[in-house]
């Protein structure tokens, strides 16, 4: 395509996610339309009868048997979001599947480490669910306000933001059938005023009754024959249909710099209403729709005749079709010479209600992604009644390729028209040529995490099939986005890979539960040791300064204030890369020395927590540079001209006297007459590091190819250690991994493996690939109620139980318990939390409590111990142990038990 002439008020996609029937993602769903599939289905009798349809002699309609619908609209991961099953089974199935849309949209757009994202959402009438919990739930535990969150659909966007940290404005939109792209357009809006970085848009709209079919009544908006058929001679109405559908944007400029993957541009957008220019409150307006597309033409700054697709709102309807195509003709001059064509995804999935724009929006961008149009389909003739000879529209049933003229962007328009008037016009643009990267093949890095482990195995096995689908794609974009545009989770497993090939190897070895591994809830201890100066060390430096640009500009910023006299440590580098031999063993000394201490800070730079540090010999100056006893710049001088005036520093992080087994904590010195005395080159620490690792889960990261540390520690009496109580990594090479850039990946890998949280992002050094589009978490979910029942001799949401009334009588007898009070404490806490079993150590905020929930509990607990505990005693002593202890300290009276009569 050629350049663009952008405003700079343009709106880039960079995400998505849909649930709609026949189709749980968007690669599903663009494959099903792709290849002309209806996603509607025609029930049997028997199919009928089990839905308790039966047709009544009496009624004269004519009953429609087909269902639109998506699949599994009641799999929710709870524990994933922090709900219990408990308030899940009471949650609107719509709150539960955009909370998980949204997540998979802020994934695929790889930014879930964003905050400043705002959100733009609306969903359909909550009321069947809100009355169906009020027949059917039993919901004593949760207070009003509590369920209220949970059920209404005016908190969907704003408990979605509480829920995934989203820190810009949250808005619920509607506008009836133009909901979601209303959504979209105030979204643009949002961006362009600097609201926020990224926003998330979209609509919901689930059908939660009991459905078997539909009566068809003429004159109504409902198809006589089961199907849409937008534009067509033999349309007769719409299906219903369900459904969720998000997009991520991000302001275009921002977009290509941050290098995101953007599916499509928004160019520009409008919206208006028709007030009173049309028949009924329910009718469509010529005018209307024609101004409100002009005007989104304005916006974008083009012509009408560059655009060369419409997705309509293409409802199938005997007056909506005609109408809205003689607005389009208008809006597009009435230009006969310019052709364009038109469809709609009604024909395909039905009518979504307020998720229909999102979707018809998503279609248009994946078929500017992938330059074709879906056929229309269900269309055979034109509608007679349509003016398709005044203007530039037609129909193809066909998989359509789309082609540029003239090397100009390709362009498409999507139309949403709401029952009530408001209407919404979208102008999008496909996305700027991307850079071909020519980079040589190298080792990736691939992460994979997930709260549990069945979820990590089960996204192993969607990934290895993802890979296995694509052909055209970066693996240098893979890792990257694996890195930095997912969530990190405790269960983890890493790949090093150079190719394809070799990644889809790696990942059939993964599939086997044991590669999986669950990092420690509590963080490790990190020792950092540097051994003495020896060939392998400095071959490694060398060749990781030659290959790694992020550790070469470092070091070349360590290097410059040098005063280094007649010794030319650059040229001694480049004559050691070149030959292999290290020549002038003085600068040897000085290069190591620089190189660990420029690594180590790396690693801090990179997120990595260094609470010790140690080593022996040369590698002693080291460790005390980096735990910022001694500075560089003097240790060099002492090395290269004996001198013996060596400045102290009180320790920032806590070094090992490897020699004297001695720890000097942080802020202390450690005496001066130390540092001036030939360094001792074998470790005589056994007190100082038995006591790291035997009261901490250790990591020994020894920056060398030796383990010299790791082989102490083994020569060590056992009883020292609990069992897998340390991890040894060092810069060894591997049969695979013998670069030194691929050894510090392999460090890092290994580092993370354990439990580190790294800042991939800086490990690039404002040099990364861009980010693509990769499958999307694996949901661990469980089936909940989602299908409304206003019947109220139905108990379908929890097993009833024969009715009891309880009169409580007061009997003075001695105190006698049950339950102590700990044990009602915990439980209350396991009954809120949704957990088997809570550390009775742990702070109740610190373990997936919120506000509303820990007032809850403090009202569960007064009830259960009649207590008068404060709300502040609470909040200060919210463990079970602390509870515990404060509540007994409050109780002064004796318990009383109470006698149950069941009658």
């Amino acid at each position: 395509m050629a350049a663009n002439d952008n405003t700079g008020l343009e709106i880039a996609i960079i995400g998505m996610s849909c649930h709609v029937p026949g189709a749980n993602d968007w690669r599903t769903f663009w494959n099903n339309i792709s290849k002309g599939q209806e996603s509607v289905y025609t029930l049997s009798e028997e199919e009928l009868l089990a839905r308790g349809y039966i047709k009544k002699e009496t009624d004269t309609n004519l009953h429609i048997p087909v269902l639109a619908e998506i699949g599994n609209k009641g799999s929710f991961d709870a524990a994933f979001f922090g709900f219990t099953p408990y308030e899940a089974a009471l949650m609107s199935p719509v709150h539960r599947l955009f909370l998980q849309s949204a997540w998979e949209a802020l994934e695929d757009a790889g930014c879930l480490a964003e905050s400043a994202i705002s959100i733009y959402v609306g969903g359909g009438d909550d009321t069947p669910w809100k009355a169906h919990v009020a027949l059917n739930g039993d919901s004593s535990k949760l207070d009003n306000l509590t369920l209220d969150f949970i059920t209404n659909k005016d908190h969907l966007p704003t408990l979605t933001s509480h829920k995934l940290n989203l820190q810009g404005p949250s808005f619920s939109i509607n506008t009836a059938c133009s909901t979601s792209l209303s959504a979209v357009h105030l979204a643009c809006r949002g961006l362009l005023f600097g609201e926020a970085k990224i926003a998330l848009a979209g609509g919901v709209s689930l059908m939660l009754e009991p459905r078997s079919g539909y009566e068809y009544k003429e004159g109504f908006i409902y198809s006589k024959d089961g199907h849409c058929r937008a534009f067509d001679k033999e349309a007769s109405g719409t299906i219903g249909s369900e459904g969720v559908g998000i997009v991520v944007l991000k302001q275009l400029e921002k977009a290509i710099e941050d290098k995101d993957h953007i599916y499509a541009v928004i160019k520009g957008s409008a919206a208006n209403n028709d007030g009173n220019r049309k028949v009924g409150y329910t009718a469509p307006s010529v005018e209307g729709e024609m101004e409100c597309i002009r005007l989104a033409h304005k916006m974008a700054g083009i012509s009408p005749d560059s655009v060369s697709y419409v997705e309509a709102h293409g409802t199938g309807t005997t007056l909506g079709d005609p109408i809205e195509v003689e607005a389009l003709n208008m809006a597009f001059e009435n230009n006969t010479e310019q052709n364009c064509l038109l469809g709609s995804v009604k024909n395909n999935i039905g009518h979504t209600d307020t998720a229909a724009g999102v979707v018809g929006l998503i279609k248009t961008a994946l078929s500017l992604k992938y330059r074709q149009i879906p056929g229309t389909i269900n269309y055979n003739d034109p509608n007679p009644k349509i003016n398709f000879n005044e203007g530039p529209f037609y129909v193809k049933k066909e998989l359509h390729k789309w082609e540029a003229v003239n090397n100009a962007p390709l362009r498409a328009g999507v139309s949403s028209f709401g029952i009530g008037g408001t209407n919404v016009h979208l102008v999008l643009e496909e996305a700027p040529q991307k850079n071909k990267n020519t980079t040589e093949e190298t080792s990736q890095l691939f992460l994979f995490s997930a709260k549990s482990k069945n979820s990590l195995q089960n996204y192993l096995l969607k990934f290895k099939q993802f890979l296995k689908n694509e052909k055209d794609i970066a693996l240098e974009e893979v890792a990257y986005t694996l890195q930095t545009g997912k969530k990190q989770f405790a269960y983890r497993a890493a790949i090093n890979a150079k190719n394809k090939e070799e990644l889809a190897r790696q990942l059939a070895l993964l599939n086997n539960e044991e590669k999986t591994n669950k990092t420690d809830e509590k963080k490790k201890t990190i020792v950092v040791f540097f051994p003495h100066i020896n060939d392998s060390d400095i071959r490694f430096y060398s060749n990781l300064y030659q290959e790694n640009s992020g550790f070469r500009s470092k070091m070349d910023q360590n290097i410059a204030p040098l005063e280094l006299g007649a010794y030319d440590l650059k040229k001694w580098m480049k004559e050691t890369a070149a030959t292999g031999k290290s020549g002038d063993k003085t600068l040897a000394k000085v290069f190591v020395l620089l190189s660990g201490y420029t690594l180590a800070n790396l690693w801090k730079e990179y997120g990595i927590r260094i609470q010790y540090t140690a080593g022996v010999g040369t590698g002693e100056y080291t460790a005390a540079c980096v735990s910022g006893i001694l500075q560089i710049k003097e240790v060099i001088e002492m090395m290269l001209y004996d001198e013996n005036e060596l400045s102290q520093q009180p320790a920032q992080i806590a070094f090992v006297q490897a020699a004297k087994d001695i720890v000097i904590k942080e802020g202390t010195l450690t005496p001066v007459k130390y540092w001036v005395k030939d360094r001792n080159i074998e470790i005589n620490a056994p007190l100082s590091f038995t006591d790291i690792v035997q009261y901490n889960s250790s990591v020994l990261l020894e920056m060398s190819a030796s383990t010299k540390l790791a082989q102490f520690l083994d020569t060590l009496p056992t009883e020292n250690f609990e069992e897998k109580s340390r991890i040894s990594i060092s810069l060894a090479p591997t049969d695979q991994i013998v670069t030194a850039d691929d050894i510090l990946k392999n460090t890092l890998k290994n580092l993370w493996l354990s439990g580190e949280n790294i800042d991939w992002e800086k490990t690039y050094h404002d040099n990364h690939p861009a980010k693509t589009s990769l499958p999307v978490y694996e949901f661990e979910k469980s089936d909940y109620p989602h299908v409304v029942n206003l019947t109220a001799e139905s108990f379908t949401f929890f097993n009833q139980k024969e009715e009891k009334i309880e009169v409580a009588l007061k009997v003075n007898i001695p105190q006698k318990k049950k339950e102590t009070t700990s044990e009602i404490v915990h439980s209350v806490f396991v009954e809120f939390l949704g957990e088997d079993k809570v550390d009775p150590d742990k702070d109740l905020f610190e373990i997936g409590c919120d506000s509303l929930k820990g007032m809850l509990i403090l009202n569960k607990i007064k009830n259960e111990l009649q207590v008068e505990l404060s709300l502040m005693d609470f909040m200060e002593h919210s463990s079970v142990r602390e509870l515990t202890e404060t509540i007994e300290a409050i109780a002064s009276k004796q318990y009383q038990e109470v006698k149950t009569i069941t009658i």
